[in-house]
């Protein structure tokens, strides 16, 4: 009509149809899913023939070495400058857990490698969360945890390697998907841990979180 309203339903006529949200069929969830699996397995692979290579895998792994190392015999990462250390302007999160762990596994790649390594882990698991959370559907999160895996190469294949960037990806979004669904006192209270966390293993953990607070 001129106003813009709805006619009335015509006495007799069907009531519309419920519309349902759309699934794919189960065939193309199945192929959704092996085909998800592929970068996953791929990048796993790797990254487990990769823990114990004796040899910098990236060009920061050296200096993140010592850096754990200098943490886990007591010394400040912050200390004044001199002709045998410069420190770095990282956080100090990474080389705190790498520290810890180096205390069971000896100082080296490996105990760097191996948090880098768990954090990516957690990174696929936090968004597979996420997304089978929002869209009910298993497959749709096996396909975000592959696309992440999948960008492994491309991104340049830090994902297991001895620096800070895969706990503070994981740490981060571990923060947004809490935050998304927190409520309370208590909720906020986790919030804000996981989000100092994040800022305390890499800085530009803000430019995510700010929005998100």
């Amino acid at each position: 009509s001129a106003t813009g309203t709805l006619a009335p339903p015509v006495a007799g006529t069907p009531a519309p149809r419920r519309v349902r949200p759309l699934r794919a069929p189960a065939l193309g969830r199945l192929a959704l899913g092996v085909a998800a699996t592929i970068p996953i397995a791929a990048y796993l692979w790797v990254a487990l023939h990769r823990l114990g290579y004796p040899f910098e895998l990236d060009w920061m792994e050296g200096g993140s070495v010592e850096l754990a190392a200098r943490v886990a015999a007591g010394h400040s990462l912050y200390a004044a400058p001199s002709l045998s250390y410069v420190g770095w302007t990282y956080t100090p999160l990474y080389y705190w857990v790498a520290a810890a762990v180096s205390h069971v596994t000896g100082i080296g790649f490996l105990p760097l490698r191996l948090v880098s390594f768990l954090a990516s882990g957690v990174s696929m698991a936090v968004l597979a969360t996420v997304v089978i959370r929002e869209t009910g559907q298993r497959a749709a999160g096996l396909v975000a945890a592959g696309l992440f895996a999948g960008t492994f190469v491309i991104a340049g294949a830090w994902f297991d390697t001895g620096r800070v960037d895969s706990l503070f990806v994981a740490l981060t979004l571990l923060a947004i998907a809490w935050g998304a669904r927190a409520r309370g006192v208590r909720g906020g209270v986790a919030l804000g841990l996981l989000s100092f966390l994040a800022v305390l293993t890499k800085q530009t953990a803000v430019v995510a979180l700010v929005p998100a607070l």
